[in-house]
Formats: C-alpha cells, structure tokens, sequence
C-alpha cells in the first residue's frame, strides 16, 4: 500500500487516507479521512496544507 510506503519516510510527518478502511485504521502512521466527495477533499487539503496526494484506484482520476 502507498501510504504505508510513503508514512515510512522521515521528509513525512503525517500520511491522511481518504476514505480509509479497516486495515489503514490500525496503523499508527495513517489517519482516515472520512471524505469522498472531491469539494470536501479539496477544502481538506488547503486547510491541512497538504503537499503531496496519491489518487488512486481509477475512479477518482476519471472524476
């Protein structure tokens, strides 16, 4: 999983993963973030000053 990767790096401070699940709930390096709707992703990063997404699977590129 990319976020695990990623959360694994000391340039990394905090790794959100949006929705989240299960298994990213139980890592300590990740934070769910509840939102799927793009509008509210978007808010979400400007506010959290987010550098850096990883978009995947496919249905949120098309969108």
């Amino acid at each position: 999983m990319p976020g695990r990767r990623i959360a694994k790096s000391p340039r990394v401070s905090k790794v959100f993963v949006a929705p989240g699940n299960a298994a990213t709930e139980l890592d300590p390096n990740l934070t769910n973030v509840p939102i799927t709707a793009i509008p509210e992703l978007i808010e979400f990063v400007r506010t959290e000053k987010v550098e850096l997404t990883v978009v995947g699977p496919e249905a949120p590129l098309a969108a």
